[in-house]
């Protein structure tokens, strides 16, 4: 399925596929676990109102005939003031020699003005998670809405267990709505704001994507692997200084 297709759905996926690199093997078919795919005169077809973003598809391709789309990365030079979102993970990905310091430093280097973890609302979501189940009036068990994959799992094949899903912001929404606040208190004009989130998952970046109006949401995806490797190239080849008050997010 092309990229054309894609864009003509109502419900915006994250995993593209190229036709021009598929060999109809199948193997996206058979660990679908919705069974949104089949082939068609060689080629896979996508049932978008099946598809749950998860990426089984992507994992089991033999030939990189799906991929996971993002945003432009010149898209953050739009913005006087470009934020990235980091998961904890990102800092993981690197050789134990690699310190968060110099990572960070590249970071800053490629752009970013400002540096964060999205886990930083992680207290606040605990708080409010708790909150909620003391309600007697809830649904249980409780089904936590954290993965966008389950809860379109949920939508698509399990639509009984809707009321037990605990509706709450997201990590990346709450963190999104607390730096863009945090940023304009300062006196950061709100325009200039443009955040960017650092994610693998092509669940969560449809749901970005599929944001409603008015939701306080990001501005622009970037694929985790993307942004490791022009971060390790920078560091090894030591392209920018590593200073000490890099190090704060």
């Amino acid at each position: 399925m092309s990229a054309e297709k894609t864009q003509n759905m109502t419900y915006h996926h994250a995993l593209i596929f190229r036709d021009d690199v598929c060999i109809g093997c199948s193997h996206c078919t058979s660990v679908c676990p919705t069974g949104a795919i089949h082939i068609e005169t060689g080629h896979p077809i996508l049932n978008p109102d099946r598809c749950i973003d998860c990426g089984m598809c992507y994992k089991a391709c033999p030939q990189r005939a799906i991929v996971i789309e993002q945003d432009d990365f010149q898209t953050i030079y739009n913005y006087e003031c470009p934020v990235v979102l980091l998961p904890s993970t990102f800092f993981s990905q690197f050789p134990s020699k690699v310190t968060r310091v110099a990572i960070v430093s590249a970071l800053r280097y490629l752009g970013f003005k400002y540096v964060h973890e999205v886990n930083e609302t992680v207290d606040i979501l605990k708080e409010l998670t708790l909150q909620r189940l003391d309600n007697d009036l809830i649904d249980k068990p409780v089904i936590s809405a954290f993965c966008p994959a389950v809860v379109r799992l949920i939508q698509v094949k399990y639509p009984s267990l809707l009321p037990n899903l605990l509706l709450l912001k997201s990590p990346i929404d709450l963190t999104t709505s607390y730096v863009k606040k945090k940023l304009i208190d300062e006196g950061v004009d709100k325009d200039s704001i443009g955040i960017f989130y650092v994610t693998p998952c092509a669940a969560k970046i449809a749901s970005v994507k599929n944001a409603s109006e008015g939701h306080d949401h990001a501005d622009g995806i970037i694929n985790m692997n993307y942004l490791f490797n022009k971060v390790y190239r920078i560091i090894k080849q030591k392209e920018c200084n590593i200073e000490a008050d890099d190090a704060e997010l």
